[in-house]
């Protein structure tokens, strides 16, 4: 569990705002989708006409949920509009880039947005069987 930056297409925040890419659907296309969402650039990508949060109650992605695709304050997408195929990144707007994040044993620890995207998806993740250091 990690915190995000709740935001509005109008402040112009591009950590609160959830941008659009071209549909990437076809196996593998995974770090091309990834690439593509980090790649943007604002204002000039196109976004979507809310920001993160803006219906909190609701849960789910876009909502309440992220994902380790990408690292902390980086961009948040959907995939052609597809909500639950985007990326959703944690953040912050406190001084220090990067956000405090709950791990499942009840600590909390402020991780850096210059964090290792591998080692960010190991600590997201139990699947992989990764042993993550105390580098994070």
């Amino acid at each position: 569990m990690c915190e995000w930056v709740i935001g509005q297409p109008e402040e112009m925040n591009p950590r609160g705002v959830v941008f659009k890419t071209e549909l990437f659907s076809a196996p593998g296309e995974f770090e091309q989708f990834t690439a593509a969402c980090h790649a943007l650039v604002f204002p000039t990508a196109g976004f979507s006409a809310w920001g993160k949060s803006a219906h909190w109650l609701l849960g789910g992605y876009y909502d309440t949920l992220l994902n380790h695709n990408l690292v902390i304050d980086d961009h948040s997408c959907t995939n052609a509009g597809n909500i639950n195929s985007g990326t959703w990144t944690a953040g912050s707007r406190h001084p220090g880039d990067g956000a405090n994040t709950l791990f499942l044993d009840g600590h909390v620890r402020f991780i850096a947005d210059t964090v290792d995207l591998a080692t960010w998806r190991a600590l997201g993740t139990r699947s992989g069987g990764e042993i993550v250091g105390s580098q994070y």
